[in-house]
Order: C-alpha cells, then structure tokens, then sequence
C-alpha cells in the first residue's frame, strides 16, 4: 500500500543532462483519501547564473514550443531553493507518513541534488550553505509503480483520467504562474502525476 500523503516534485531544465540547468521547480502535496491538494509550491530559477548544462537543442525546443523561461522568483537562486526546500522540509516534519515521488527517479531527484550543489558553489561569500541532503528513504519513480501495476492499455486510460482531473485542479487551486495550464510547467505536471500516484494508490486498495 503506498502511503496517504504524497509529494509529488517536478523540473523543468535546458537539458536532459543530470546537471541541467533549471528553468522552474514545482512540489505538490496531495491527501489520496481526501482527493485533494493540499498545498503547493513553484519556483522560477536565473538560468544565467547557473553553471550546469544548457543544451541548445533543448533550448530549440523549448522556444519552438512556445516555453518562456519566466523572470526569478526572488533575487537569489540561493533564495529561490531555499524558499522550495523549506517548503517540502516544514510539511515533512509534521508528518511521519508520506512519500516523495517523480515521474521518473533518475531526472528530477539528481536534477536537485545537482542545483543545490550549483547554488552552493555560486552563494556569495559568508551565505549560509543549503541543506545538501535529500536523505527521505522514500524516493519514489512513479513511472516504475504504474507500469508494474497497469496493463499497456490501463496505463493510457489512467493518463487520460489524469488529464482531465489536472484540468479540474488547474480551474480551481490558486497558483502563482500565468502559464500554468500546459504541459512541460513543472505545477502543471506535478498536477498531473499526482493523479496518476492516485490511480496507483487505488489500484493497490483493491488488491
């Protein structure tokens, strides 16, 4: 049985390199037995003080898709992260069952790890350095769960009830980017795999 509460973390980068250079992270905490989101969190990062990579494919990509890379959430990167790892740090010290998941283990949760040892190195003299651990034990690839639990079939039919549930969490939570409402924005897809853990959480309840 997966556990009631899950985080559900999202990167959007200028490569698929582990370490990319990050445009905007989002986290998403959701109650599966209530069915609702209970808070959450996006951030937008300055890629140009960044040291990681930037592919220009991606960034090709990226204008060809219309994917603006939004003005910083605050005047430091090392502000920014910290501003999003308190957020995930002060909801897990309240609880004691959760889980963390992303959509695939091997981007986003090195993603991070690789952004908080880029702020660190480029922190101004004397700041203090951020948390480098992303100790939880409770790492999750969600694609990983729902692959194992879903026929090729039950898997395409539970993204299609994911798509149409994000669109209903999209019209009525409060979130802090204008262009939320499309794929490749981190709370976008954050939404979106937080109900795909959802049908992973039911599946398993009937077992």
């Amino acid at each position: 049985m997966l556990s009631s509460i899950s985080i559900i973390v999202d990167a959007e980068t200028t490569s698929t390199r582990p370490n990319a250079r990050v445009t905007d992270f989002a986290a998403l905490i959701f109650d599966h037995r209530t069915k609702q989101v209970v808070d959450h969190i996006q951030v937008f990062f300055d890629v140009n003080s960044q040291t990681g990579h930037l592919d220009p494919e991606t960034m090709k990509w990226r204008e060809e898709n219309n994917l603006v890379i939004m003005e910083p959430s605050c005047f430091s990167n090392h502000q920014t992260l910290s501003k999003f790892l308190n957020f995930v740090h002060d909801f897990t010290e309240k609880e004691t069952e959760f889980g963390i998941y992303a959509n695939g283990s091997n981007f986003d949760f090195p993603i991070l790890q690789s952004l908080i040892h880029d702020v660190n190195l480029n922190a101004a003299e004397g700041k203090e350095e951020l948390k480098t651990k992303w100790n939880f034990h409770k790492e999750i690839c969600l694609r990983s769960i729902a692959m194992a639990l879903f026929t090729k079939e039950q898997y395409k039919q539970a993204q299609e009830v994911a798509r149409e549930k994000t669109q209903h969490v999209l019209n009525t939570i409060e979130h802090s980017s204008p262009r939320v409402a499309q794929k490749h924005n981190s709370l976008h897809d954050c939404i979106f795999e937080v109900w795909m853990v959802d049908a992973c959480y039911e599946k398993l309840k009937s077992i």
